[in-house]
């Protein structure tokens, strides 16, 4: 198999795997992981249209797990960055994912797998 299959299979993989990872986490995670974001790069990054990220992102605003400021080199564009609630909140998230069940745990060892191979 060449590269771009094995790739493709770890994606499909994974997204199985935690199918109830909702959009709210991924981007709290994509956040979290890049320190801030951009919602041009959030929307490039999770294909999602700009409306929904600043839905998305509003509730995440309100309930303190992320914040918003304009970037110093531009005063027009936003960043956000993870609060540490939101940043608890994440982390509480990522330990909860369990493989609940024999055909995930397969899946989960198969990833395994094709990631040692590549």
């Amino acid at each position: 198999m060449d590269f771009a299959s094995e790739l493709l299979k770890v994606k499909l993989i994974s997204d199985y795997l935690i199918d109830d990872f909702s959009n709210s986490y991924k981007v709290l995670f994509l956040i979290s992981e890049l320190n801030v974001c951009s919602p041009k790069d959030l929307c490039r990054i999770l294909k999602m249209a700009k409306s929904n990220l600043a839905v998305l992102a509003g509730k995440l605003r309100l309930v303190k797990f992320i914040e918003q400021k304009k970037q110093a080199d531009n005063q027009k564009e936003i960043i956000y960055f993870v609060t540490p609630l939101g940043r608890e909140k994440l982390n509480n998230k990522l330990k909860s994912i369990v493989i609940k069940d024999a055909e995930k745990a397969n899946a989960l060892v198969k990833l395994k797998q094709i990631l040692q191979s590549l």
